[in-house]
């Protein structure tokens, strides 16, 4: 009888405090040339589309490159951004949106840039 309960509680335990498993499902590839544009001032500036991870996924963003003079940074969710991926990838969960951005403050400034933007994606299995 002990055991029984003792397995009814650590079966049911473990699904209360289950986190689910990854399954593979995709690569995705994001890249885009751009320019700077609004050079009013000696200030220009480039913002990106928004990628957005989708309800029930994970995303692994595996590596970032950029080309042109002026640096760029990934900004998520609005709040902080980087200008490289080092030794360890980014993990997004649902809802988490990841952006491009670049400018320049100068009266010399040169458009043109590009990017690469390279994620894997997961399916959260419950």
């Amino acid at each position: 009888m002990k055991i029984l309960l003792l397995s009814f509680f650590l079966v049911l335990c473990s699904l209360l405090y289950s986190q689910g498993n990854l399954q593979f499902n995709q690569v995705l590839t994001y890249s885009q040339s751009h320019g700077l544009a609004g050079c009013g001032s000696n200030v220009c500036s480039w913002t990106g589309p928004t990628y957005a991870v989708p309800v029930g996924k994970v995303w692994k963003i595996e590596y970032f490159a950029q080309a042109g003079q002026y640096p760029a940074s990934l900004v998520f969710n609005n709040s902080f951004s980087i200008t490289s991926i080092n030794s360890s990838p980014l993990w997004l969960k649902a809802g988490d949106q990841v952006q491009l951005k670049t400018g320049c403050i100068s009266a010399n400034c040169l458009s043109g840039g590009a990017y690469l933007l390279s994620i894997i994606e997961f399916n959260i299995i419950p």
